[in-house]
């Protein structure tokens, strides 16, 4: 019975540590796509220079995935996904500044408009 309760303190123990650690690894991210739209995409990626960021599985509509770009002046990167209606890459150059300053994280929201139209803009 002892054995049990240690294990299972363990275990809390360790759930909430990881919990934790996500919270703080999310504060260095100065980075959040959304996909705004009503369909899933696949394979989000960010190329920057010889360097690929993948969120491998599929982002569903009004979820968000976090980057850390670092602090960059000026800096270049493309954000691209995979239509998974028409199986078609969709990609944006974005021109930008990053920081750690909680204010100036930077938001790129992935959206499809009425005319079935889709659009990578940067907010911020």
């Amino acid at each position: 019975m002892i054995k049990k309760v240690s294990c299972l303190t363990a275990l809390v123990v360790i759930s909430i540590i990881i919990l934790l650690t996500g919270c703080s690894k999310k504060n260095t991210n100065n980075l959040i796509i959304t996909n705004e739209s009503s369909e899933t995409i696949n394979s989000l990626a960010i190329q920057r220079g010889n360097q690929t960021d993948v969120m491998g599985s599929k982002l569903e509509p009004n979820q968000k995935c976090y980057f850390d770009i670092g602090v960059q002046d000026n800096y270049t990167f493309v954000v691209e996904f995979k239509d998974t209606n028409k199986q078609i890459i969709r990609s944006k150059q974005i021109t930008t500044n990053f920081n750690y300053n909680k204010d100036e994280v930077k938001n790129i929201k992935i959206s499809k408009d009425n005319n079935k139209r889709w659009s990578i803009t940067l907010e911020n």
